[in-house]
């Protein structure tokens, strides 16, 4: 089974559910939806591919997070690499 991440500041709009909809597909691909962490090193990094959203902001808890999707998938791409 591949492992999807949708990283989203807005869990539970309509977009995101129709994106996690169309990226589920039983005993194929699975797809989590997210929020961004506080931190980049907590970042999980056990799945297969990445969706970002760019405009990150305010996560659930009303906590900014002081980073942006791109810096996001940099950080990603680093620690793939290793």
């Amino acid at each position: 089974m591949i492992k999807v991440v949708y990283v989203e500041d807005e869990i539970g709009d309509q977009t995101s559910r129709r994106v996690q909809q169309r990226l589920h597909i039983p005993d194929d691909f699975q797809c989590d939806i997210i929020y961004p962490k506080n931190d980049l090193a907590d970042f999980p990094m056990e799945y297969d591919a990445y969706l970002l959203d760019l405009d990150l902001g305010v996560k659930h808890d009303d906590q900014q997070v002081n980073y942006h999707g791109s810096t996001l998938a940099a950080e990603i791409r680093l620690r793939r690499l290793k």
